[in-house]
């Protein structure tokens, strides 16, 4: 008598050394940045994400243009596809310290919520979106508010957002986004395990802030 029982495959071993090596290597460095496309809900509950909008010249004496993406790396993937030799202008360091110098910064935190709300992110991937933001001239906007965010910059779970807290739609110079974000670093970092460590939120006179928190998009 025949047993027509049948078993359920069990995964072969080369399939599970091939999952393992590709967790590994999304924690050890092994694959790019997902920092374009589309968008999750990755802060705690009461907060929303939205995209971020951004407005500036494409050519030196063309007209201002406007894009939408989910990241501000998305955004520039955006332009190049309809403008393959657009470069972000450059700035005058000193002009923009001044400029900078003018805009009021309110308080920072570097354990923002209650606890448990937010996580740590690593700091080298915090510098890395620091250093790509730094160089992003235009207009940033971003919808109506409380608690609306854009994720600006995001790597290896290590995430940059800008928040509105007012009632009405924003719009901001995009190079202060790096700042707010250095003084997070400057003032939140410590190293637990080897690792450099930090999470805050810096927030403005004018109702938004800038966060930097570990990010559960797996960016």
């Amino acid at each position: 008598m025949s047993n027509n029982t049948t078993s359920a495959a069990l995964p072969s071993p080369t399939g599970i050394f091939l999952s393992a090596l590709a967790l590994a290597s999304r924690f050890l460095g092994g694959s790019p940045p997902a920092d374009q496309g589309q968008i999750h809900t990755s802060l705690p509950d009461g907060y929303k994400v939205v995209d971020l909008t951004w407005s500036g010249p494409i050519t030196d004496s063309g007209p201002e243009e406007t894009f939408t993406g989910a990241s501000m790396r998305d955004i520039e993937t955006k332009i190049l596809a309809a403008h393959p030799d657009f470069k972000f202008p450059t700035v005058n360091a000193t002009s923009l310290e001044e400029g900078l110098a003018k805009r009021d910064k309110d308080h920072l935190t570097c354990k923002p919520g209650v606890p448990g709300e937010f996580w740590y992110a690593e700091k080298r991937y915090i510098d890395a979106g620091i250093e790509y933001l730094a160089g992003k001239t235009g207009k940033c906007s971003i919808d109506a508010g409380p608690r609306t965010c854009s994720r600006i910059s995001c790597s290896y779970d290590s995430g940059i957002y800008w928040c509105n807290d007012n009632p009405e739609r924003i719009e901001e110079n995009c190079l202060l986004f790096s700042h707010y974000a250095q003084d997070i670093v400057d003032e939140c970092t410590f190293t637990h395990g080897g690792i450099e460590q930090l999470m805050g939120q810096e927030f403005s006179t004018s109702s938004w802030n800038i966060m930097a928190v570990w990010s559960k998009d797996h960016c």
